[in-house]
């Protein structure tokens, strides 16, 4: 996906700021499992 301004062109998104220990641990057990699944698709 890819997000697009108001004229229909691509444009910048913010990076993602994870503030908390919890939004932390997530993110990273997110990015694991995003690991896994390309490894085994």
């Amino acid at each position: 996906m890819v997000a697009v301004d108001k004229a229909g062109k691509p444009t910048a998104i913010p990076k993602l700021i994870l503030k908390t220990d919890k939004e932390k641990k997530r993110n990273k057990e997110a990015l694991e499992r995003r690991k896994l699944r390309l490894k085994f698709s």
